[in-house]
């Protein structure tokens, strides 16, 4: 089984907020690429766009959505924190984001089985000051969250990340325990890192990484927004921060992914390298 990556696209005709090293315009160029390469396997299941679709302005959706739409196999969305972006960098953006995504709220985590395997999706952007307009409730009681996590001095207690609801955390656990039940094995997509620790990390990072680590059918979390990448193991879980497409004008980054039955090996192009991942 087979399936494509690419996170951290970040398009906007508008410049983003670092224009050298981030082109944000360079988007539509750079997913077209990674779409016609995806386009000459006939063997994809699925390509996964592990969220920060634009850089900011809903208005660029169409743009690059439309790149999706030359896709030969089904694209599966995440939410990342840019998506939520209006025309002056601000957040609260939901209604166009999951709109330009065909998303609502009780459709924005979701999973996809494919043979043998369940493929969550998470919106680790639930909790926190990135989904709400400022000063409304929601986003109050995130800067809230986000001001007592720096009290005690966790790296991550940053205005860009967020966190997984409650409600959400316990659909992850039912639905996780629904796949054990069926002897089905699971791969987590989302936006946000929970392991190794780092500042771009979800806000809730370790209460993920407990329940996923603990769940000995899930194999790997993979995920976006370092746009460095990242990767280690926890307790025999898989935690992989792939590359962000958008950075360097000369620079790509996505994948393919193809999982055998004790392993994952990764076929890098670009930033991307090249692994393989043992499976507990």
């Amino acid at each position: 089984m087979k399936f494509g990556i690419v996170t951290d696209v970040q398009f906007s005709v508008q410049p983003s907020m670092y224009p050298q090293q981030r082109p944000a315009p360079l988007g539509v160029k750079k997913l077209a690429e990674a779409i016609k390469e995806f386009n000459k396997h006939d063997d994809l299941e699925f390509i996964v766009n592990l969220g920060d679709l634009i850089d900011h302005d809903p208005s660029n959706y169409p743009a690059i959505l439309d790149v999706f739409s030359k896709s030969k196999f089904p694209v599966y969305h995440a939410l990342g924190n840019h998506d939520f972006s209006g025309p002056d960098n601000d957040k609260g953006y939901k209604a166009e984001a999951l709109a330009a995504l065909g998303m609502t709220d009780d459709s924005r985590h979701y999973y996809k089985d494919v043979g043998s395997w369940r493929f969550i999706i998470l919106d680790t952007n639930e909790v926190g000051m990135i989904e709400y307009k400022k000063d409304t409730p929601e986003w109050l009681a995130g800067q809230k969250y986000v001001e007592q996590l720096q009290k005690v001095g966790k790296i991550n207690a940053n205005s860009w990340n967020g966190a997984v609801s409650e409600k959400q955390m316990q659909w992850l656990e039912e639905t996780i325990d629904a796949a054990a039940e069926k002897d089905m094995r699971c791969i987590v997509f989302a936006h946000h890192a929970i392991y190794p620790a780092h500042k771009h990390n979800a806000l809730n990072d370790e209460e993920i990484l407990a329940l996923l680590s603990a769940k000995s059918n899930v194999k790997a979390y993979i995920n976006g927004h370092n746009h460095d990448g990242d990767y280690g193991v926890y307790n025999g879980l898989h935690c992989w921060t792939v590359e962000g497409m958008m950075d360097f004008v000369d620079k790509t980054a996505f994948a393919i992914a193809t999982i055998n039955n004790d392993e994952i090996s990764i076929q890098g192009y670009g930033r991307v390298a090249d692994r393989v991942m043992q499976l507990r």
